[in-house]
């Protein structure tokens, strides 16, 4: 991707808004400038909005629940015309490489795993061997460039298109 994301983490938050919020913040870095008020721009006051807002709680969420709260965010910012948020209730590897090779970044849920047990991850790379396929992810927790394995612990994504 032509960016690298923000390495946002907070104890008193959940993955979820987390990972909501360092997509959002990229795409006001590197598509347009105006994805996210200027007075927001930074993490504390971001995911505040995110979850004081209404947008996301700040509890464990579901794809869905992230992706109609991506949503509303957009609406309420005029910015539905041009992007809007989906998702996949099963992982896609060739939708992920096209995300990200649109610079794009992906929202991807790991389901007991055994580091990040269940949590959502910000996907920003891949890397395709002939028998290993992994991605390269933000895990929410301040870690960027992580090498994650696509195994069976990979379940739902959520993206902005």
């Amino acid at each position: 991707m032509d960016g690298s994301l923000r390495t946002w983490e907070d104890d008193n938050i959940f993955c979820g808004p987390i990972a909501a919020g360092i997509t959002l913040i990229y795409f006001d870095d590197q598509h347009y400038d105006g994805f996210v008020d200027s007075s927001n721009e930074n993490q504390d006051d971001l995911l505040s909005l995110i979850i004081n807002g209404g947008y996301i709680p700040n509890q464990g969420t579901t794809a869905l629940t992230i992706k109609n709260g991506l949503n509303d965010y957009l609406e309420d910012q005029n910015l539905d015309d041009d992007y809007s948020a989906d998702s996949r209730y099963s992982f896609s590897f060739s939708k992920l490489k096209s995300l990200i090779n649109s610079d794009k970044p992906a929202i991807v849920l790991t389901v007991n795993h055994p580091t990040y047990t269940n949590h959502w991850l910000i996907a920003h790379g891949y890397v395709e061997l002939i028998n290993y396929k992994y991605m390269i992810v933000n895990n929410g927790w301040g870690g960027n460039n992580v090498n994650v394995a696509v195994d069976g612990y990979i379940d739902d994504m959520v993206y902005i298109d």
